[in-house]
């Protein structure tokens, strides 16, 4: 979710998602819940930079009713 945000698809297979998933080592990655807090900030960043939440990561990080995008719009 957090590679097709920065992508601003909801299409897995956009060569952009493929290679920030390979970047990001998607297919390795764990799904822990150090992991899940990493990528909730990461996107809660890329999300403040839009000017989102008052421009402040920590405040959607906070925010217990945060849904990604592609989650929250049934992509994939």
């Amino acid at each position: 979710d957090y590679c097709m945000l920065q992508a601003e698809t909801d299409d897995f297979l956009n060569p952009t998602v493929q290679t920030c998933f390979e970047k990001e080592n998607g297919y390795t990655t764990k799904d822990t819940c150090e992991n899940k807090k990493r990528y909730k900030m990461k996107m809660c960043a890329h999300l403040a930079g839009l000017g989102r939440y008052n421009s402040n990561a920590k405040v959607c990080f906070k925010d217990k009713t945060f849904i990604p995008p592609t989650v929250k719009n049934d992509g994939v």
